[in-house]
């Protein structure tokens, strides 16, 4: 019973680590405060290009587990899900090794809904222990559902980065 309780909280701990991960970056973010080292790099035009790509690459493995499962690869899409949540409870540090900050305008929609996919995916069914027949449905199409509308905006800020650069 005692190895059961805990590989199940080993199996969850990725909650932790995400919920540890946002509430660092906003604590951060509401400060000001930032990493001098880190923001010399960010304004380098190569650097920001690199970051840029490794967080495009992250979002991608992100969508194999949809991907493999909208293929009818069901069950090599659900072994993944174990990665998939761990690898997104790192996600405030690809964005934070991208951008220190939400910042202004249409990127802080950007960065308000990378933050909400992260938030709907680390409160995910597991997690939240509802019962409910209708909340697996409601919760998987508003994590998917968001995760799409993210690509469309990640897609606009690439186009903006590189039309008024």
């Amino acid at each position: 019973m005692r190895l059961r309780i805990e590989k199940r909280l080993i199996r969850k701990s990725y909650f932790g680590l995400g919920l540890g991960l946002l509430g660092a970056f906003f604590a951060q973010e509401i400060q000001r405060w930032q990493w001098p080292w880190l923001a010399g790099w960010q304004v380098d035009s190569v650097y920001k290009q690199l970051s840029g790509l490794v967080l495009i690459i992250f979002l991608g493995q992100q969508w194999h587990c949809s991907l493999l499962r909208n293929q009818g690869c069901t069950a090599r899409g659900n072994s993944l899900l174990p990665r998939h949540k761990w690898f997104g409870a790192l996600a405030p540090l690809f964005f934070y090794a991208h951008a220190q900050h939400l910042g202004y305008g249409y990127l802080q929609a950007l960065s308000g809904s990378f933050f909400v996919v992260f938030f709907t995916g680390l409160f995910n069914c597991e997690i939240m222990h509802i019962r409910q027949p209708w909340f697996r449905p409601v919760w998987l199409i508003l994590h998917v559902g968001l995760a799409t509308a993210l690509l469309f905006l990640i897609g606009y800020h690439v186009a903006i980065s590189y039309v008024y650069e």
